[in-house]
């Protein structure tokens, strides 16, 4: 949590070490019993964001309904989240983009997850209008791209408006 905090404050880039352990109230010897530098730290915190982003996606999508749907409630459940913490969002969508080679290799994973689940929906479609094998990746993209535009302007919108748009940017395809 201590983690979290100093990133919504400081971006990755200003977080230290220093400022964690006061944070999080405890001695340097306790943060490096638990975690090897800052960067694992960080690693820590970005698993733990991801984790309660999908505990609140999963349940959305796995319900009864078509694809469509079900992506649409995934989503919808996400953006709500985000929405109500700001602090998770920054670090899911901002900041995790200027961290290091092992979190850049956990978001891949991530992203390719994602992938594999915008790809079902291709498999539902009708044989002569099967999309090409770059449509998942290009979908994913662009909506991480739109929604880390979002957080980053500075007087963002709701995220619950890109709902529709987005939407019919992954189902349309």
């Amino acid at each position: 949590k201590a983690m979290l905090e100093i990133v919504a404050e400081h971006g990755y880039a200003g977080s230290s070490t220093t400022l964690v352990v006061a944070r999080a109230r405890a001695s340097r010897k306790t943060f490096y019993d638990h975690f090897e530098n800052c960067e694992d730290c960080f690693l820590a915190a970005f698993e733990h964001a991801l984790d309660q982003a999908a505990q609140v996606m999963r349940p959305a999508y796995e319900r009864e309904g078509t694809w469509s749907e079900r992506i649409r409630s995934a989503l919808e459940a996400l953006l709500g989240y985000l929405e109500h913490d700001n602090a998770i969002a920054s670090l899911l969508f901002l900041e995790a983009q200027t961290a290091g080679p092992r979190l850049q290799e956990r978001r891949a994973h991530t992203v390719e997850l994602l992938q594999t689940v915008i790809d079902e929906g291709r498999s539902q479609d009708k044989a002569d209008r099967v999309p090409p094998p770059l449509t998942a990746q290009t979908i994913v993209g662009g909506v991480i791209t739109v929604i880390q535009a979002h957080l980053a302007c500075p007087k963002p919108t709701r995220l619950m408006t890109l709902l529709n748009p987005l939407m019919g940017v992954i189902v349309y395809p």
